[in-house]
């Protein structure tokens, strides 16, 4: 995968802008397993810093000094994947830095994200991509085969399972309906419940057509006593309990 950062606007350096060590695309790659960390094992979410001490010890014996990016409006800068990058720290509350960042992925990869993954513990973190021209999903290939869907299914399935088990009533097709934007990305339910629905506090099921809030509460005072959101309450309990969605006419 090779990034691009474009400016849309002039970049300051109090700005928070872009910094890089040059030339550290082409240190070797290290995992999960270099510095002990197996993800699935995990008890909660892994972040990038727990890479932060390996990152610094190779800027140490690298002697690499960074770079900081301040472009012009239009200038961009293209990186591959593992160039060490990330925001600098915005001294200046009053700028911005408002820019696009595109990531594009090579042909006849095996797309997924590292640091969510423990191969030789069968958990890989695989990748839901679709062709931005088609609209097709993007099949994972490893040297010129295609791996088999019910191998990327079992190996996703051990993701985070030991941290977040889903729901007894969990349904991945009425999860995609309740986020309407995790269709049109593509987004695998499971794996995005687990990893990003829980703390965003995404619904597990949709609305009914026509759901008004207020119809709600009037036709459930107890509900509006209690003073709870009435799509949660509906949610977690209303439809369960078989609430009326109006007053009776």
């Amino acid at each position: 995968m090779c990034g691009v950062w474009t400016a849309l606007e002039d970049i300051s350096a109090d700005a928070g802008p872009l910094v890089y060590y040059p030339g550290s695309h082409k240190w070797p790659i290290y995992t999960n397993e270099h510095i002990g960390a197996c993800s699935a094992e995990e008890k909660s979410e892994l972040n990038q810093n727990v890479y932060e001490p390996l990152w610094r010890a190779l800027i140490d014996v690298n002697e690499v000094e960074p770079v900081t990016f301040t472009p012009k409006k239009g200038q961009s800068l293209i990186w591959l994947a593992n160039l060490l990058h990330g925001g600098n720290r915005q001294t200046n509350k009053q700028k911005t830095r408002w820019s696009q960042v595109t990531h594009y992925y090579f042909e006849g990869c095996a797309y997924h994200s590292p640091m969510h993954s423990d191969p030789f513990y069968g958990a890989i973190s695989f990748r839901n991509l679709s062709n931005i021209i088609t609209g097709e999903q993007v099949k994972h290939q490893y040297c010129g085969h295609q791996i088999d869907e019910a191998f990327i299914a079992a190996t996703k399935e051990r993701v985070g399972s030991k941290k977040v088990p889903l729901p007894p009533d969990f349904d991945p097709e009425q999860y995609l309906l309740a986020n309407r934007d995790l269709r049109e990305a593509n987004v695998d339910p499971v794996y995005h419940y687990r990893h990003y629905g829980i703390p965003e506090g995404r619904p597990l099921i949709p609305l009914p057509e026509g759901f008004d809030g207020e119809q709600y509460l009037s036709a459930n005072p107890d509900v509006r006593a209690a003073n709870i959101d009435p799509a949660a309450h509906y949610r977690n309990y209303g439809k369960g309990e078989r609430r009326p969605l109006r007053p009776a006419d």
